[in-house]
């Protein structure tokens, strides 16, 4: 009789345990917590115009960019422009491949920053990486030249507030 008392018991408690373990287990879980973690989710209303995609279609240049802003127009393999009209900010880019290497590059822009009364940002300015970056009045540009094999690829972005 004794035993069925101390079985009634047992059971019961096992399976609270159980119940317990599992609980603590799944609330714990990255699935459980993946649930409740918030998902951060925004939206931009963003307009693209002159979006260029083919190399032969590209020789067009967004009009933000100066007449003798040096760029190789033969090369050119991206250009565009997006306008965020929440912020009141547009992007145009140009991206282009060259043979110069990128201490030759590096000196064209530099030059033509000084030479056109941009300030260079020594910040964001960084030689080893090829970053620049200049800003003058409402206009930030900034200049990435990378390096793969024999070509440079020269992006460029020029953000107009």
């Amino acid at each position: 009789m004794q035993e069925k008392n101390e079985t009634r018991i047992i059971v019961p408690a096992l399976l609270l345990v159980l119940v317990l373990v599992g609980g603590y287990m799944y609330f714990n879980s990255r699935i459980y917590l993946n649930k409740l973690s918030p998902k951060i989710v925004e939206t931009k209303k963003v307009e693209v115009d002159n979006l260029l995609a083919t190399q032969q279609e590209t020789k067009n240049i967004p009009s933000a960019y100066p007449d003798n802003f040096p760029i190789e127009k033969a090369n050119i393999t991206e250009s565009y422009s997006v306008d965020y009209k929440d912020e009141n900010i547009k992007q145009d880019s140009v991206s282009y491949t060259s043979a110069a290497t990128k201490d030759i590059l590096w000196k064209i822009y530099s030059d033509y920053f000084t030479a056109n009364g941009f300030v260079i940002d020594t910040n964001a300015t960084n030689k080893t990486n090829g970053i620049i970056a200049a800003t003058k009045e409402k206009q930030t540009v900034s200049v990435i030249i990378s390096v793969h094999g024999k070509v440079s690829l020269v992006q460029i972005n020029i953000i107009n507030k």
